[in-house]
């Protein structure tokens, strides 16, 4: 999905390059949700009836444990609704593009399974997933058909720079999606400069919240938006206007949480070119994945091999 994959920058990219480091970000906060983070979090300030802890002390304890995340022996496998949709510079709805995708929990590639609302062709297909390869190859260090790095890797790699940029304050106790939570706040340290420019400005402008269910330990929600525009260049080269992206998660399996609902908005402009638009996504038929075989569940199907 455009935006929302989980991305780690191989190098320094120039100011040019605004659609990447605002990928980067959206991404870099979503990883921090869906990889783990809510769930080391929770399992850090373990369970109690008020936060016992500073959002700090938290976070030494949960960088202690990034290198054992849980390791669930089941794959599951669902489906993956998202709607993209280009805005005018008024906000009103123009080109909307409906995708329906077969993902795994296991982490191999998603297959695309509806354009449209149509069965997707063979060569839709092919270019989805080169499309995706391809944002792999330059953000997750993946070399042509290997796996992408495991994401216990990523995870760690995103700690050390979160670390070292972000503060995370302790708000409370809240109801999110019904469930008892810790709120966290997760704010900048401006006193940090990151080397690279553009990145850092980007996250000096960012703020993000995050909910970790109290009884089972697992990330909830998370949330961040770009506080106020970001300018690069004087905005010669392009203007951020505005960037908010929200992750809703649901336990499948025991210590499995899946994202469930995934919201984000982009409005941005390189050069003389506005991009703005918004991703929706919904998952939803959860279940064991079953490979060919005799007796396998004929909805799973769709034309997607066993890894």
């Amino acid at each position: 999905m455009p935006c929302s994959c989980q991305i780690t920058p191989a190098d320094k990219t120039d100011h040019a390059s605004i659609p990447a480091l605002v990928c980067w970000v959206s991404g870099y906060f979503r990883q921090f949700a869906i990889l783990g983070l809510g769930i080391m979090l929770a399992q850090a300030l373990g369970y109690a009836q008020t936060p016992a802890m500073e959002g700090e002390q938290v976070l030494d304890l949960l960088e202690e444990q990034l290198a054992h995340p849980p390791q669930p022996e089941t794959v599951y496998t669902f489906l993956r609704r998202s709607v993209i949709t280009t805005l005018k510079a008024n906000g009103e709805p123009g080109k909307v593009v409906h995708k329906t995708h077969r993902a795994f929990t296991d982490g191999r590639d998603q297959v695309l399974l509806e354009l449209d609302g149509q069965p997707a062709s063979l060569a839709d297909r092919k270019a989805d997933r080169l499309h995706n390869l391809e944002r792999q190859q330059r953000y997750l260090h993946r070399q042509g058909e290997e796996a992408a790095p495991a994401q216990s890797q990523l995870m760690q790699e995103n700690m050390r720079r979160f670390r070292h940029k972000f503060r995370a304050e302790m708000e409370g106790l809240e109801s999110c999606r019904e469930r008892d939570t810790y709120a966290l706040r997760l704010q900048p340290r401006e006193e940090v400069i990151l080397e690279h420019k553009g990145v850092n400005r980007l996250m000096d402008a960012m703020e993000a919240r995050l909910w970790v269910d109290v009884q089972t330990h697992a990330p909830v929600r998370v949330s961040t938006r770009l506080v106020h525009p970001v300018s690069f260049l004087g905005g010669l080269l392009g203007l951020v206007r505005h960037i908010e992206l929200s992750v809703d998660q649901q336990p499948i399996a025991p210590g499995l949480w899946v994202d469930e609902v995934i919201t984000a908005e982009f409005d941005l402009r390189l050069l003389f070119k506005n991009i703005h638009f918004r991703i929706e996504s919904r998952s939803e038929a959860f279940e064991p994945w079953v490979p060919h075989a005799e007796g396998a569940n004929s909805t799973q199907q769709d034309g997607v091999e066993p890894k």
